[in-house]
């Protein structure tokens, strides 16, 4: 399992991280142009598309847009946003979600655990992790974030 795929793993059960108003309608839907990561509700009444990146490069940008242009061609008459989660996120790409008018939110700014691994901070809870029912998933985690308990 590739890194994308255990934070894949890890905010379709805590969306919440991202934003509290979100639910899942549907993770890896297939559009026109791929397959985009997250596809959510908020529920102020509009959908968000969540592409999610290891690494941000410029074109992670324009993916995300073309993902926000097929669902806006698919449901015309609903409201649809973009958000660009990445580990780090270079200030070129910044301005380029903002010239999409994308946001976008780095690791960091997720809140995800207090100790700070080498390449990004997280703040895994027992809580949160107890919830993930995948007991390699949650080794993968714990291993990673260098959290010390045995499933």
């Amino acid at each position: 399992m590739t890194s994308e795929q255990l934070l894949e793993e890890f905010l379709i059960r805590n969306l919440d991280l991202i934003d509290p108003k979100l639910s899942l309608i549907r993770s890896q839907y297939p559009t026109k142009y791929g397959k985009l990561d997250l596809f959510c509700s908020h529920s102020d009444g509009y959908y968000v598309v969540i592409e999610l990146k290891t690494f941000a490069d410029t074109n992670s940008p324009g993916q995300l847009a073309k993902y926000v242009f097929a669902i806006k061609e698919e449901y015309p008459t609903i409201s649809i946003k973009g958000i660009l989660v990445s580990e780090n996120i270079p200030s070129d790409v910044c301005e380029l979600c903002t010239h999409f008018n994308l946001t976008f939110k780095e690791l960091n700014d997720l809140n995800l655990t207090e100790e700070k691994p080498p390449s990004f901070k997280v703040n895994l809870s027992m809580n949160r992790i107890n919830k993930i029912k995948s007991n390699r998933l949650k080794r993968d985690l714990l291993k990673r974030y260098k959290i010390s308990k045995n499933f």
